[in-house]
């Protein structure tokens, strides 16, 4: 609104110049836009001063003056450049067209005079009118520019901060402030929607991360004892293959079983079972190393995968184990005396995928627990040899 005042009353000013204009006695200049609507009124009749601004933007026909129409007439079938004579009612006129680029369009100066009173002052006439044509396209310039940067900044802003978004960047940003003293509402409006939006995704993106990382857990790790469960251990245990058969190592497996721990279940309930098993996963990890990975595979068996490890290194890991259930458990104001019975595999020896492995040590663990004598812990390597073992 500013910048359409702003030029209105710049054409009031270019009309006064041009009104003011003297060109002989009887002689007028006017500018016209490429359709030929009046910029720049001439000096009107003397009929028709009163209203003679209103006849500004429209076309200049309006005007009614017949020298003006007549050269314009002219000028358009012939193209004149430079000063062209024309007769208007008899009478003899001088008339010049000059036109002018002003951004993608195109402005005329037209002036004219009856050759009678040709004064010999017209090039300084046109030149002042230029001069002030000149003075009126930077004035224009100007204030298009600066409302152009008024209103292009708030949008830029929005467009980086919708472009952080798109790239799930929802931290916080100032364009509602940016934004606040813009001339346009509607702007502000849409920065105060676009936040709340970031701020809906933001929590909804929060949330996913969370729904996703309870998804993992569930889907790796038991939930009782936050151990990895079977399908993780065997995904763990064919990488430690692959990584075993790269760097020609072995990889041992131990199978896990709980012995006497029914009567715990019997004698005083499942969630007293619960505490047991909690414990006893507790006990494991404390005495596992970084290479060594624990898992409940189910019930109250558990596995065990050992990465460069060969049968000493595994017998050692199973006396470990075995010590870490000497101690009585306490629990439901009573203790329990338990034991495990442990199976070893040896990768590549006795098995070479993944389920033979645990398999094979599965088999092992129930000759420990047939041997067991009830009271301590025992394990017992597996014996058979995997028919692709390589001596």
């Amino acid at each position: 609104r500013d910048l359409v005042m702003g030029i209105d009353l710049k054409l009031r000013d270019l009309s006064k110049a041009t009104m003011g204009a003297t060109i002989g006695q009887h002689g007028f200049a006017t500018i016209l836009t490429e359709d030929f609507r009046v910029l720049g009124l001439p000096r009107p009749p003397t009929e028709a001063a009163e209203h003679w601004h209103d006849k500004l933007l429209l076309d200049h026909r309006k005007l009614g003056l017949t020298s003006l129409d007549a050269a314009i007439q002219s000028w358009q079938k012939t193209a004149h450049k430079g000063v062209f004579s024309l007769q208007v009612g008899g009478e003899n006129w001088f008339a010049q067209v000059s036109s002018y680029a002003v951004g993608d369009q195109r402005w005329a100066v037209v002036i004219l005079a009856p050759s009678s009173d040709f004064s010999p002052d017209w090039l300084r006439i046109c030149l002042t009118i230029m001069g002030c044509l000149g003075i009126l396209l930077l004035l224009s310039s100007y204030l298009s520019y600066r409302q152009s940067k008024r209103i292009a900044r708030p949008l830029e802003d929005l467009v980086e901060a919708s472009n952080r978004i798109g790239q799930l960047d929802f931290s916080a940003n100032q364009v509602i402030e940016r934004t606040q003293n813009s001339s346009i509402q509607e702007v502000h409006a849409l920065a105060v929607a676009q936040e709340e939006m970031r701020k809906l995704l933001a929590a909804n993106q929060e949330q996913i991360e969370t729904q996703a990382a309870a998804l993992q857990q569930l889907a790796h790790y038991d939930h009782l004892t936050e151990l990895p469960n079977r399908g993780y251990f065997i995904e763990r245990l064919q990488q430690a293959i692959r990584q075993a058969s790269r760097d020609k190592e072995q990889v041992a497996v131990l199978f896990l079983d709980l012995d006497r721990f029914k009567e715990v279940n019997d004698s005083h309930g499942h969630e007293a079972g619960d505490a047991v098993l909690r414990e006893i996963a507790r006990r494991f990890r404390e005495v596992l190393r970084q290479n060594e990975l624990l898992a409940r595979i189910g019930g109250d068996e558990f596995a065990i995968v050992a990465s460069n490890s060969d049968i000493a290194s595994a017998q050692r890991i199973a006396t470990r184990l075995g010590k870490a259930v000497a101690t009585p458990i306490a629990c439901a104001e009573t203790s329990f005396q338990l034991g495990v019975s442990i199976g070893i595999s040896i990768f590549p020896a006795n098995a070479q995928t993944a389920e033979e492995l645990l398999r094979t040590a599965d088999i092992a663990m129930y000759q420990a627990k047939a041997e067991a004598d009830g009271i301590e812990s025992h394990y017992v390597v597996y014996a058979g040899t995997s028919p692709h073992a390589k001596p």
